[in-house]
């Protein structure tokens, strides 16, 4: 029992870290563009980010509601449930998404199409306000 407790913790802190390392990584990126954008990035850094194909503005696209199903189905294979976190760092997007899922369901505005869809895949619609 105590070896499965540590190997608990282990894969705990293995996607924490992967959550921290997101973050670095996108906090550095945004550092990136910032200097671009006010020209105070050398032409060498410029070039050698090009050269790795570094996007220089974002283009966003707003995903469409199938998009953000079938990554619900994804997090579902991974995660084994479909209570995406409020705050989740490596897709933002489809907690939002799934928060106003929610909320049109509370309202009567989702249509019966898409609440059967969400139903399917054991759509999770009342969780702890705190979670």
């Amino acid at each position: 029992k105590k070896l499965d407790f540590n190997i608990e913790i282990y894969f705990f802190y293995k996607k924490i870290m992967m959550y921290v390392l997101i973050i670095l990584f996108l906090n550095r990126v945004h550092y990136q563009r910032s200097k671009w954008k006010k020209k105070s990035l050398s032409e060498n850094r410029i070039k050698s980010l090009e050269e790795i194909g570094f996007i220089w503005v974002r283009t966003r696209k707003k995903p469409n509601w199938d998009e953000h199903y079938q990554a619900l189905i994804e997090y579902k294979k991974i995660n084994g449930h479909t209570s995406v976190k409020r705050f989740y760092p490596p897709n933002q997007p489809l907690a939002t998404w799934v928060q106003t899922q929610r909320g049109l369901k509370k309202k009567g505005k989702l249509s019966k199409k898409r609440k059967d869809l969400l139903d399917k895949i054991d759509f999770v619609w009342e969780v702890d306000r705190f979670v």
